[in-house]
């Protein structure tokens, strides 16, 4: 149901019992999900009226609208429920931009980081960027006709995305998602994101996938903790 190597594997096999995955019947499955689905229904009817008061006041034009939220939530997928893992379902969240006025609907299918939202509003607002910030306002993709009609179009296409928990990383690629164990700078899972996009085959003992694996480490995964990382509290896997 899960699979992964070394502090990792403690990690899910934790999240597997806080599921209570013994009782994880399909039933239960689409009852959960049903009443996921419910709670959706009720932020999207309470942003519908909020819009419907903006417009009302005569504000929506002069309104930013941006939905997003912290985390996935992994709803029986790999038998597991809540957040706290690496697998898609957990680290995707939506991100919606309406700017004022509203304009032709866009998706962007480039990789996103969270704090590239923050980097967008502080661009709206004028103020001045961050100084060393990896955050990329993502205002050209939302404004004029999606070209960028501000500080010279859309950001560069970023190569790789990063998700962090628990003393744990992901590196996410347009192809593959590696999973390491930070302080050991270990790999503990690596999927084929566009052979796999369920994450239902991990390829880390595979002999074949031995080479993507190094370039990941090397391109992606060793520059990045070439910065120590700051944790507010141990992580109770890792130390």
């Amino acid at each position: 149901m899960v699979s992964g190597t070394g502090r990792y594997e403690a990690l899910l096999n934790s999240f597997l019992w806080l599921s209570d995955t013994e009782t994880m019947t399909d039933d239960a499955i689409r009852g959960m999900r049903r009443a996921y689905a419910a709670d959706i229904t009720v932020i999207d009817d309470a942003i519908g009226r909020m819009r419907a008061a903006l417009e009302e006041k005569g504000l929506l034009d002069n309104t930013w609208l941006i939905y997003t939220s912290d985390h996935g939530e992994m709803g029986g997928n790999h038998g597991l429920m809540s957040k706290c893992v690496l697998y898609q379902q957990a680290v995707r969240v939506p991100l919606i931009m309406r700017p004022p006025g509203g304009g032709p609907a866009r998706i962007v299918d480039e990789l996103v980081e969270h704090f590239d939202a923050a980097a967008t509003v502080r661009e709206v607002a004028g103020a001045p960027e961050i100084p060393e910030s990896e955050a990329r306002s993502l205002l050209g993709h939302v404004v004029g006709d999606g070209t960028g009609d501000r500080g010279g179009g859309p950001p560069p296409a970023r190569s790789v995305s990063v998700s962090e928990n628990w003393g744990f990383a992901s590196f996410q690629t347009n192809e593959h998602k590696i999973v390491v164990d930070e302080d050991a700078l270990t790999p503990c899972q690596l999927f084929n994101l566009i052979e796999d996009p369920d994450e239902d085959h991990d390829l880390l003992a595979d002999p074949r996938a031995k080479t993507t694996v190094d370039q990941l480490m090397e391109t992606c995964v060793r520059p990045f903790f070439s910065t120590a990382p700051a944790r507010p509290h141990p992580s109770i896997f890792t130390g």
